[in-house]
């Protein structure tokens, strides 16, 4: 693979790890409440467990999805060295603090990094941001650079 391509597939799946953590924390949180709901309304009554098998339907369904999402992101991030991985996550910390200034929502954002770790030739939101900022851009060559150094 180009150093390109690397380097995108670095980024995209260091801001999907963040996504992900916090979206793993919050699915917890609901089951947690979830469980506790269930456990109260089933003492409350038996046919409460028509409800309470619905719930664990979900439940099972939402970490088998969030086990799938975390296995991909996962498989599909490149070997780094610790100096790699410093470099992607300042950039990816940058590019989120540019994304907060012009109001870009993290998944709408995500959703474009993982467009563009598909397809790099024909469209890239790297490219775009970090022609607009000069520090970016310094950044994004630093850690082709490093990609380049492995092969």
């Amino acid at each position: 693979m180009t150093p390109l391509v690397l380097a995108i597939r670095a980024i995209a799946t260091e801001f999907a790890q963040r996504v992900y953590t916090i979206v793993l924390i919050v699915a917890a949180a609901i089951i947690i409440v979830l469980i506790a709901v269930s456990i109260w309304l089933v003492s409350m009554s038996a046919w409460w467990w028509v409800l309470v098998i619905v719930f664990i339907a979900w439940i099972l369904l939402g970490a088998i999805l969030l086990t799938i999402a975390g296995v991909i992101i996962t498989m599909t991030r490149p070997l780094q060295t610790k100096d790699q991985k410093k470099l992607v996550k300042t950039f990816v910390d940058k590019l989120q603090s540019v994304s907060e200034v012009l109001q870009t929502p993290r998944f709408m954002l995500l959703f474009r990094l993982v467009k563009t770790s598909l397809n790099p030739q024909r469209y890239n939101i790297i490219k775009n941001l970090t022609e607009h900022t000069v520090g970016l851009q310094r950044d994004l060559d630093e850690i082709i650079r490093s990609f380049r150094s492995v092969n």
